[in-house]
């Protein structure tokens, strides 16, 4: 997270559970701010490489990238604000449940 503030975009392999901490980069709706692949191979990997090589060839889409980056919050309230609301939503169904 803390790369992401300096405009360093990631690159690396969803996890099993299909989770990971940044979106995948959607050049189409100028979404997103990381190369993911999907199977853990060199393959997939490569072609993450490939596709964050020909965004840095487009100089003004790649700064637009690292824009989106580093206007993300990472705050810890905003950390705490989602963990509150997680918490208050799994006592409302237990008590619903119960």
């Amino acid at each position: 997270m803390h790369s992401l503030k300096h405009g360093v975009t990631p690159g690396g392999a969803r996890r099993a559970r299909g989770r990971t901490n940044y979106r995948r980069l959607r050049p189409s709706t100028r979404s997103g701010y990381g190369f993911l692949f999907y199977e853990y191979s060199s393959e997939p990997l490569w072609d993450a490489i490939k596709r964050a090589k020909e965004l840095f060839a487009d100089r003004e889409e790649w700064r637009r990238l690292m824009q989106r980056a580093i206007a993300l919050d990472f705050s810890w309230a905003l950390a705490a604000g989602t963990t509150s609301e997680c918490m208050e939503n799994l006592v409302a169904h237990s008590a619903v449940a119960a």
